[in-house]
């Protein structure tokens, strides 16, 4: 079989677009924590920037703080500064409605707070639509450094 050139120039066409497409779905995107895509519970959260690294995060120790971030995309990763000892920090994660259990959001190892961030939970192989994550408080403190 024989194709002619016009055929070959169509099917060239196609996997070039097909190849972008699967370029453009795989691009991270990392969201820091005062971006106003996410929505925080309203009064509950406070803005902390003194880390010697430069970074920020918010977090809160409100009982019934909570944050959400809506993004369209095939995974997320969730990223904190990590409390040090044994500082109850925690949240309660759910994607699309959908509990992902509770994350512990501190290092009983560390003698400081961490200046790096640390990727505490992920999902990833996510279908390719909108997705809703949202964060709700479930120990004494809850934070958030980046979303990528």
């Amino acid at each position: 079989m024989q194709l002619s050139g016009a055929s070959i120039l169509a099917h060239l066409t196609l996997v070039w677009t097909f190849y972008n497409i699967v370029l453009a779905a795989a691009e991270n995107v990392t969201i820091h924590n005062d971006n106003p895509s996410i929505i925080y519970s309203e009064g509950d959260w406070k803005f902390e920037d003194d880390y010697s690294s430069g970074a920020t995060d918010h977090w809160s120790g409100d009982t019934g703080a909570w944050a959400s971030f809506t993004f369209t995309g095939v995974a997320i990763y969730y990223s904190v500064h990590l409390y040090p000892w044994n500082i109850p920090a925690g949240g309660r994660f759910f994607l699309d409605g959908n509990s992902e259990g509770n994350i512990r959001l501190f290092d009983p190892r560390a003698d400081d707070y961490a200046d790096v961030g640390t990727i505490v939970w992920s999902r990833t192989g996510l279908e390719n639509t909108q997705h809703t994550l949202k964060v709700q408080i479930s120990d004494d403190f809850i934070t958030l450094d980046t979303l990528v």
